[in-house]
């Protein structure tokens, strides 16, 4: 019967390493990788200038870094390739250099989520703290500590060469400095602490006080729904409050891909200090583990495109901006004129009315991008919305009509 079970259980582990490796493995590098590289050239755009956003962009470089990467690591499932003279030489690199940029993404997640802490709870000291020029800083020093914490991994490995029939075989394996006691227990219970357990508990801490305050603004906003908005820095104040839940979810989807990880670390922390040996059913469940907790990771680095583009509007603005410039189709289309309603004084509340019913047609035809009319139709259906609702009290407030002509100006849907 033992044997029956440990027979089963290699055979999960192969199918296991067949699916995560050869499957999903090229897969979600795939899509990852461009979905960081689209992230970079978005949030460098000049109107995307801010602290969080270089943040961001030192993020998704490490998260590019570490997808490509693993992905040479899972070259080692594959038995044409594993034997490979150049392969063994990376593999040893491929091994040190993948948990470099791991532990830099982990060091930066936790740096934006302190530095949007600052922002929302310390306004007044975060005007001078989190500024661009300091970001950058601070994200290079960051990384660069991670990158440091991590270079003695590179003395663990060694390539030992063994002579078969005449033929000569490369064989990866462990030095001597790495089966020390003080080194194998030592440090990588301070990795442990530094880049799993240390970033956990501050995320947790750090994103419970934002996701307060972040309820504490909707609550605001509901009591001000039917308050007409004024003023410039109200709007502003709602972008960072977007910011901010952005953020939040970029962190609660990294606590919790890295979890799983941060166990298995753990566990085996501690079976080295206890020195439990295990037999070979529990030695391929721990594999089997270690390639599910991997894929994680790999998944938190390749999925943040997705958060920013569904919870950042600006960052969906500036990425249909950019695409649409890139689009070779051009079409006849018929184009609305808006003529622009006359505007009166309120001596109520002193501020300037525009009625909505002074609209009318004329049409004319133009030749527009296609994806431009898409976007612009987008815009024109929300401000449309907007102007109708508002036909129940006869007025449209300046500011909503201004904003109606110049988004249907730009989208080139009226002059």
């Amino acid at each position: 019967q033992p044997l029956v079970t440990e027979i089963t259980n290699a055979h999960t582990l192969m199918l296991t390493r067949f699916v995560v490796q050869k499957i999903l493995v090229p897969i979600i590098v795939f899509t990852g990788l461009s979905g960081n590289l689209v992230s970079i050239a978005v949030l460098t755009n000049p109107s995307m200038k801010s602290s969080t956003n270089c943040y961001l962009t030192f993020l998704a470089v490490f998260d590019s870094l570490y997808l490509i990467t693993s992905f040479t690591l899972s070259f080692n499932h594959y038995e044409t390739i594993k034997d490979e003279y150049i392969f063994k030489h990376w593999y040893p690199y491929g091994r040190v250099l993948s948990d470099m940029w791991s532990n830099a993404s982990v060091i930066l997640t936790v740096t934006f989520t302190v530095e949007r802490y600052i922002a929302v709870c310390h306004p007044m000291r975060g005007r001078v703290i989190c500024t661009p020029k300091r970001a950058k800083i601070i994200a290079i020093v960051m990384a660069s500590c991670a990158l440091a914490c991590t270079i003695p991994e590179f003395f663990e490995w060694k390539l030992v060469y063994e002579k078969d029939d005449n033929v000569t075989i490369v064989r990866v394996d462990t030095t001597e400095f790495a089966k020390q006691k003080s080194y194998s227990i030592g440090y990588y219970y301070f990795l442990a602490f530094m880049f799993t357990f240390i970033p956990l508990i501050a995320l947790c801490s750090f994103n419970s006080i934002l996701i307060r305050s972040v309820c504490k603004a909707n609550e605001i906003r509901k009591i001000m729904t039917h308050t007409i908005v004024t003023r410039s820095g109200d709007r502003r104040q709602w972008e960072q409050h977007k910011t901010t839940l952005m953020l939040i979810g970029v962190a609660v989807v990294f606590i919790i891909c890295q979890l799983p990880s941060a166990t298995l670390i753990i566990y085996n922390t501690y079976l080295d200090a206890a020195d439990v040996s295990l037999n070979g059913n529990e030695v391929n469940n721990l594999r089997i583990a270690g390639n599910v907790s991997n894929t994680l990771i790999q998944c938190n680095a390749a999925m943040n495109f997705i958060l920013y583009s569904v919870m950042s509007t600006k960052f969906r603005r500036v990425f249909f901006r950019m695409l649409y410039r890139i689009m070779p189709a051009q079409h006849i289309v018929r184009k609305q004129k808006i003529k622009e309603p006359s505007c009166s004084r309120n001596n109520t509340n002193k501020q300037r009315i525009c009625s909505p019913n002074n609209f009318h047609d004329n049409r004319e035809t133009i030749v527009i991008n296609s994806f431009d009319l898409m976007i612009g139709q987008f815009y024109m259906f929300t401000l449309n919305k907007r102007v109708q609702e508002s036909k129940h009290n006869k007025s449209i407030h300046i500011i909503d009509y201004k904003k109606y002509c110049a988004i249907a100006k730009k989208c080139s849907i009226a002059q």
